[in-house]
């Protein structure tokens, strides 16, 4: 019996042993891993972006993708919000050249006046991205917009669509602002498309200087009772549609067709909400999402090297599409 308690406590201690001897093999790698030296951080990228108007739902929905984004990629974001004022998007610009952050992604309030301030940006060393409306000069680093021209032309098929062809019917037109170089190709394309397809449909232009959603009910509502005979309203301006779409069923135009742009989450539930006879009939959409996603993998090239404007013309233009209420249902 002692024998027996003799062996099992000789091997109990020989397998102790061994696995001490184990363990201290196995630990050792890992001290030879603590001491390797550590894979060195990524450096987190400091991004600012000056949208149009963060009170405009579609700037809303870019600057939410461009976050994010950023904190997929562990990057901090600024958000600089000029409302609607290209001086003051002119002001941030100059403080952005002095604090210095990785890069700026922002919409040209004036097309043909931002060429100056986007070269005092670029000639500092920093790079900046350009969406939506772009300065004429085209000399951002890199640029991002839809088709516009497009955009216009699928918003007047889908309004004679609604229309039934109607050749004597009158349209109101959000004017252009002839500083924002997106709004009169949107309109543009829509009055060609008129032009060569329905010569005998009249239009009226007209627009605010205020793009606040109360100034713009207001502007839809002044446009029908002036012109009583309004077919339908055209807004390039996606806020100026939701608003003035509010405004035509308080005052019982419900038969009033609009057709707008943006494409929002606020649109496509309005629609779906008002069935397949909204009046609110159809929205060019462009992806703000879309957007944002596009301007943040152009900067993540840029600061790799692997992108280098080739000029004015080199721009990531991508096709709109169109939502329409009958297919919400």
């Amino acid at each position: 019996m002692k024998k027996f308690l003799a062996l099992i406590l000789a091997c109990v201690m020989l397998f102790s042993l061994t696995a001490c001897g184990q363990k201290a093999e196995e630990a050792a790698p890992a001290e030879e891993s603590a001491a390797a030296p550590a894979e060195p951080a990524v450096e987190a990228k400091n991004i600012a972006i000056i949208p149009w108007d963060m009170g405009e739902q579609f700037a809303t929905d870019v600057v939410n993708q461009v976050q994010k984004e950023c904190d997929a990629r562990g990057w901090n974001l600024q958000v600089l919000d000029p409302t609607g004022d290209w001086n003051k998007a002119v002001e941030y610009l100059e403080n952005l050249i002095v604090q210095r952050p990785d890069g700026i992604i922002y919409t040209a309030i004036d097309c043909d006046a931002a060429g100056d301030m986007v070269q005092k940006v670029v000639d500092a060393g920093l790079p900046i991205i350009g969406y939506d409306c772009l300065a004429v000069a085209g000399n951002e680093t890199a640029a991002v917009r839809c088709d516009d021209y497009m955009g216009g032309q699928l918003a007047a098929k889908a309004m004679m669509e609604a229309l039934n062809g109607m050749e004597d019917a009158h349209i109101v037109i959000y004017e252009e602002d002839p500083s924002v170089a997106s709004s009169w190709r949107r309109n543009d394309g829509f009055t060609d498309y008129l032009k060569e397809n329905h010569p005998s449909v009249t239009w009226t232009k007209r627009r605010t200087m205020d793009l606040n959603r109360d100034t713009l009910r207001a502007w839809a509502v002044d446009m029908v009772t002036t012109y009583p005979e309004t077919d339908g309203i055209f807004a390039y301006v996606g806020d100026c549609g939701v608003a003035g779409w509010h405004g035509l069923q308080e005052i019982g135009a419900e038969d009033v067709i609009v057709v707008t742009y943006d494409g929002t989450d606020e649109q496509i539930q309005l629609m779906t909400d008002g069935g397949p006879d909204c009046s609110m009939y159809a929205v060019v959409t462009m992806y703000p999402e879309f957007f944002g996603t596009s301007c943040i993998e152009l900067m993540e090239q840029i600061f790799a090297g692997e992108y280098t404007r080739q000029g004015p013309d080199d721009i990531f233009e991508f096709e709109p599409s169109i939502i329409y209420a009958k297919d919400l249902s």
